[in-house]
This record gives C-alpha cells, structure tokens and sequence, in this order.
C-alpha cells in the first residue's frame, strides 16, 4: 500500500507501507526552481517529515525529472539544512535513480560528497529504476 506524504507541484513523496520504503519523486517543474523556491520547498518537506513517527531508514530518491542544478552555495545549505536535519540519527539507506541530465547528476553527486556522508551513516547506490531501488532496499534489514 502506498501512503502519501507530501505532494507538490515539483515533488512526491509517499511510503511503501509494507516495506516502510519512503520514496521521493521529483516533478519536470524543478526547472523553473529558483535557489530560494528550491530551499522555501525543503523547508515545506522538512515540516512534512518530521510530522511522521520516524523518519524511515529506507528512501528511494527518484531524479529521473529533478533539473534544478545545484550552485556549491545550494549544495552547503543542503547540507546544513537537509541532511543534518533529516539524517542525524541512526543509519540510512538511499536508493538514488539518477537524472538522465548528467550535470544535475554531478551536482547531486557533489551535494552528497560535500556533507561528508560517512559522518551521518548514509548508503548510498545508484539504480536506473524504481523496481531495482526497490528490491535493493527491501533486501536491507
């Protein structure tokens, strides 16, 4: 079953119920995404999120439509203002399906990179579908 979590013009996100997979759809709309429409939407998502009981360990992050470039200052607040927020405690499993766009997959990538995940206990692989993120992630107890 398919919860949903939060739904916007630029982003999905909703909860695999049955495997407690959380999984965040980018829309086309991120490429009219503004540094400050970009961060006003992760502030709407943070809200989202801490609204559940736990943050699942679980998450598929689904780029396939994500087109907004991340600057190296959009990359240092998504580490300050995401990461540190959402992934600070426990261990965290990300299942990425990346964009066909390869500089936005190099800015995600640095984004990564940049808050130094091995601080925070994230894996992290890369997949080209949702099927295959999927059974990676539910093979994970």
């Amino acid at each position: 079953m398919k919860i949903n979590i939060y739904n916007s013009p630029y982003i999905e996100i909703f909860l695999f119920k049955e495997a407690n997979i959380m999984t965040h759809v980018w829309k086309p709309a991120t490429i009219h995404f503004t540094d400050e429409e970009y961060k006003a939407e992760y502030q709407r998502i943070i809200k989202s999120l801490l609204k559940l009981p736990a943050i699942p360990q679980k998450t598929i992050i689904d780029l396939r439509e994500f087109y907004f470039a991340l600057s190296p200052e959009m990359q240092d607040w998504h580490g300050e203002n995401v990461f540190s927020i959402l992934y600070n405690l426990g261990e965290f499993y990300l299942a990425v399906i990346n964009s066909p766009d390869f500089i936005v997959t190099v800015y995600v990538e640095q984004t990564f990179e940049e808050f130094n995940e091995k601080k925070l206990k994230i894996t992290r692989k890369h997949f080209e579908n949702l099927e295959e993120a999927k059974i990676w992630l539910s093979g994970i107890k």
